[in-house]
């Protein structure tokens, strides 16, 4: 996200943009938002793409 002239949120046209977007002193998980399945490979230093599955338990 970023913020437009009139100071507005706006989505950017690469969510995360950069080749090190998972970089090597996180040393666990991080989670982002792309629905447009945008990001690549080449940006998670190794890392790799996980579905996180979202359950309603009606509690």
């Amino acid at each position: 996200m970023e913020f437009d002239d009139r100071g507005e949120i706006t989505p950017l046209e690469t969510p995360y943009p950069g080749g090190n977007l998972f970089s090597l002193a996180s040393g666990g998980a991080i989670y982002v938002r792309d629905p447009h399945h945008r990001l690549s490979d080449s940006q998670l230093n190794g890392g790799a793409f996980v579905d996180m599955l979202w359950m309603k338990t009606g509690k």
